[in-house]
């Protein structure tokens, strides 16, 4: 396996502080406490939580997760032939 960023461009992902652990989120380069409370659970993650803190997560992953979707069905307009069945109050 190659490793792509040079040992002196590497930067440590988790720390302890008088706080407790903290994790970098690699998205906004922003320490945060290293628990379920701002990052998500990932077993393969660096102390088993996921890259991206919480709100960088709903920010880049779940919008590009909502693009894969296929487009919701439009609604149906109520005809004057639907109404005239009654099938809607």
């Amino acid at each position: 396996m190659v490793c792509r960023t040079p040992p002196t461009q590497r930067i440590a992902k988790l720390r302890t502080t008088d706080a407790g652990p903290e994790k970098l989120c690699i998205k906004c380069m922003d320490w945060w406490p290293a628990d379920t409370e701002f990052f998500y659970a990932d077993p393969k993650g660096a102390a088993g939580l996921y890259l991206y803190c919480k709100a960088c997560y709903l920010e880049h992953v779940r919008p590009s997760a909502a693009r894969r979707i296929l487009p919701a069905i439009p609604p149906v307009s109520i005809t004057a032939e639907l109404a005239a069945m009654k099938v809607f109050p």
